[in-house]
């Protein structure tokens, strides 16, 4: 029988995971490079960026913290909104976490990748195919590097 004392962490070890999942998803049709993708992930799973959205969701009011009535502290607010996420997932599968991210506020895409790379319909037939050239241009480039 699991014990209290370990709270939510191993929740949250899944909500993070869950978290960089639900981004890579959403990062990898837009072709943007990994430096892109690092700096989403970083912005959105960041210790501040998970604390904000708990104290905008108010989540402190559900919460029974150890000390009594103090405040959580970062660290405890955020692996609250990751265990969220994790809870989400193992209860209700990709879609349940991915309405409870979009629920929290969390909105990775808007506004960190840009428009014009994120709306790839409007430059190429199939959004999950770069062109021929690309591909052949990567083919060759690895070519060379063996």
């Amino acid at each position: 029988m699991p014990r209290y004392v370990e709270g939510n962490r191993r929740l949250a070890i899944v909500g993070d995971m869950i978290l960089d999942l639900l981004l890579a998803l959403k990062w990898y049709p837009t072709w943007s490079n990994r430096g892109v993708f690092s700096t989403l992930r970083f912005d959105v799973t960041s210790n501040d960026s998970l604390e904000r959205m708990g104290k905008i969701n108010q989540l402190e009011r559900y919460m029974t913290c150890v000390g009594g009535n103090e405040p959580p502290t970062q660290k405890v607010m955020t692996a609250t909104v990751e265990a969220i996420v994790g809870a989400a997932y193992l209860d209700g599968g990709m879609n349940a976490a991915e309405i409870v991210v979009q629920n929290l506020g969390i909105n990775a895409l808007e506004g960190t990748i840009p428009k014009a790379s994120f709306n790839l319909r409007t430059r190429w037939p199939d959004a999950h195919k770069p062109p021929a050239a690309t591909v052949a241009t990567s083919r060759k480039q690895f070519r060379k590097r063996r």
